[in-house]
């Protein structure tokens, strides 16, 4: 019962100092100015102090003016303004019209935790130098020391306590290179790929409440030793980061005449964290549950994508086996264009010749016309003559001398009217008319020569010559009608003719312009090939290129199956995790209320409580403060990695990661 009884008291100061982790600090009302402190501490692989990085940062509520601080530190620098500080020993003195002020530097004071690492390898102590890339069974030892003991009067009696200090040790150990990890402290959360380690403890409260060894099991729970075993593979130091405050505030509300039913009261509200914490995980492992349903549409759609892409490919391919043929194509369009400007050069000449022929045929058809005409005025004069001849039977000289010339003009149309068939540029039409020149002239000519020969029979008998003249005088008008006919035709050619000129310049000017035309054209062919050469190149590009999306996209759908199997396994994982939640939660909560004995204890607990709450108060600072000033301070402690190559960079990291001590702290608790 007495040990039953002590748990119970116990367990209600150390729940409540891990609490007191996440609770915001208390300012005095007469609060003007405030320090908040945070210091960066990059360790290296045994746990020494590699490099203290101080960050500091003034802030009131209005402009700081002329503000006198106190500060350790050296290499003083402004991070966020350009006003210089006046430094003198330990005081520093900024003029600044602004209502906050950052400033930075760095100290070798001892921190008040410190931290001491070990390493063995198949239960034999190395270094860290010595197990790296080794394989076998690790042991790592991480051990928190306090180094701010003071000597208090509690109750009486003189003891010796520590400044409470919480602490949160984040251990981030890959699975590629650890596997059956074991801890003897904290919760262990596993993705998959990495193993989260997370431990809370309190260096030196132990030894501050000096409850005895009835009390180790609750101690041990948050033990300022915390041991890892594992197997490795290729040994790498792990990522070890430390968060620690001093910030006890949430231990005011517990007074120093408080009975059973105050603790009772905290009791419940551990309860109700409980609930909080379980409910937290109740909503991860819900949101889990519909991060790894949606991913699955997700994944869905990456291979739809991935399948696309692919028929993109194929496309492209097609477009890359045709385009040369294309190319080729525009090469003999552009021989073809070459040949036709050569070519359209002969036209053109023949043209010309064309043109110039078409003028020579107009001019001999104008010959040809005038003949007609005046082969009409001869027929009619040949007509009356032979009318005369036939009624006076007489002239017969003067007709024979008619005749003679009759014949003469028949023979030249139809010699003009053979240049006419022997034109190849002469139309049909013209040539049609050539032949009917043609059929008169001999049927002229025959006429005549019958006129001559009744003109020479007239002398013997002059009736056979009345009636040769009579028949001569009928012929004579039929080729006078036919003549008028075939004047009237001519007429008519003669202005098609004309337009057959006409046309034939309007082609030549026309022919000219096609000559500038082709060399266009041939210009735009080349452009053309140059272009199907240029679509050529860069469709071999875009060859290539498909396919390195292709590529691409294969590879994001295997990535995305990993994913979606990671999905599953965070899932399974946070599922899990809501089950040991649940699990602890109904046990912790189980035990610390049926834990709530002795009020000896409690008291007892209640005035350790009272000191270390004073002095965690008066911890307001590490390298220093300013009178009047209110102070915070929290420490960021990250142990330097195989994989950090320069002081930058880890710095970076450090101060990256130390985004809030208490925001880190209640994400780690979370875990």
């Amino acid at each position: 019962m007495k040990k039953e009884t002590k748990n119970k008291s116990i367990a209600s100061v150390c729940t409540l100092a891990i609490l007191a982790a996440s609770a915001s600090p208390v300012l005095a009302e007469s609060s003007y100015i405030k320090k908040d402190e945070t210091v960066y501490t990059i360790l290296k692989k045994d746990g020494t102090v590699e490099k203290n990085i101080v960050s500091e940062w003034l802030s009131g509520d209005g402009s700081l003016d002329k503000i006198n601080d106190k500060s350790i530190l050296k290499d003083i620098k402004n991070v966020k303004g350009d006003e210089k500080p006046t430094i003198d020993g330990e005081s520093v003195t900024w003029d600044t019209t602004k209502d906050d002020l950052y400033y930075q530097g760095q100290t070798d004071k001892q921190l008040p935790i410190t931290t001491d690492i070990e390493y063995e390898l198949n239960g034999r102590s190395v270094t860290a130098d010595e197990i790296k890339g080794q394989s076998g069974k690790v042991k790592i030892t991480i051990r928190l020391k306090n180094n701010e003991a003071r000597n208090v009067k509690i109750s009486g009696e003189n003891r010796t306590v520590y400044v409470p200090f919480i602490t949160a040790t984040e251990i981030l150990m890959p699975r590629e290179n650890f596997k059956n990890i074991k801890t003897s402290s904290g919760k262990t959360l596993d993705d998959g790929k990495t193993s989260s380690i997370t431990a809370i403890s309190s260096p030196g409260l132990e030894a501050s409440l000096d409850m005895g060894g009835d009390y180790s099991e609750i101690f041990d729970k948050i033990s300022s030793t915390i041991t890892i075993e594992a197997e490795t593979t290729d040994f790498k130091v792990p990522e070890v980061m430390i968060a620690a405050t001093s910030d006890m505030s949430s231990l005011e509300d517990i007074d120093s005449d408080s009975d059973l039913g105050d603790i009772t009261s905290m009791i419940d509200k551990l309860k109700d964290a409980g609930k909080e914490l379980l409910n937290g995980t109740e909503q991860l492992y819900n949101g889990t549950t519909e991060l790894a349903t949606n991913y699955e549409k997700f994944d869905a759609g990456t291979q739809t994508l991935s399948g696309g892409i692919q028929t993109l490919t194929n496309g492209v391919g097609l477009i890359g086996r045709n385009v040369p043929m294309l190319n080729q194509g525009a090469q003999k369009l552009m021989n073809g264009i070459e040949r036709l400007s050569a070519g359209q050069d002969k036209f053109t000449t023949g043209v010309s010749m064309y043109v110039e022929n078409t003028g020579n045929l107009y001019n001999a058809y104008s010959d040809i016309d005038n003949g007609i005409k005046n082969a009409v005025a001869g027929a009619e004069q040949l007509s009356s003559a032979l009318s005369n001849a036939s009624s006076a039977g007489g002239g017969l000289s003067e007709l024979s001398g008619s005749i003679s010339k009759n014949k003469e003009l028949a023979s030249g149309m139809e010699s003009a009217a053979n240049t006419i068939l022997g034109d190849e540029n002469a139309s049909e039409e013209s040539k049609a008319a050539a032949k009917k020149i043609i059929e008169l002239s001999q049927a002229s000519q025959s006429i005549s020569s019958k006129q001559e020969s009744a003109i020479g029979g007239a002398e013997s008998s002059l009736s056979s010559a009345k009636s040769g003249l009579s028949e001569a005088a009928g012929a004579a008008k039929q080729l006078s009608a036919g003549l008028s006919q075939l004047s009237a035709g001519s007429s008519q050619y003669s202005s098609k003719f004309a337009q057959l000129v006409d046309a034939g310049k309007t082609l030549e000017e026309n022919s000219g312009k096609l000559d500038g035309s082709t060399d266009k054209l041939y210009e735009g062919s080349q452009q053309l090939y140059n272009g199907t050469t240029q679509l050529q190149d860069g469709t071999t590009k875009l060859v290539s290129g498909g396919e390195e999306l292709r590529k691409g996209s294969d590879k994001l759908a295997t990535s995305s199956k990993q994913i979606l199997a990671g999905t599953k396994k965070l899932q399974g994982g946070s599922k899990q995790l809501y089950d040991g939640v649940k699990k602890a939660n109904s046990e912790v909560t189980s035990e610390v209320s049926s834990k709530t004995g002795k009020i000896d204890d409690i008291e007892r607990l209640v005035d350790t409580k009272d000191v270390l709450l004073d002095l965690a108060n008066d911890y307001d600072n590490y390298a220093g403060i300013g009178e009047d000033m209110n102070g915070d301070v929290k420490f960021i402690m990250k142990v330097n990695t195989d994989d950090e190559s320069d002081n930058g960079t880890k710095e970076k990291v450090v101060k990256e990661e130390a985004t809030g001590i208490k925001g880190i702290i209640q994400r780690l608790m979370k875990k």
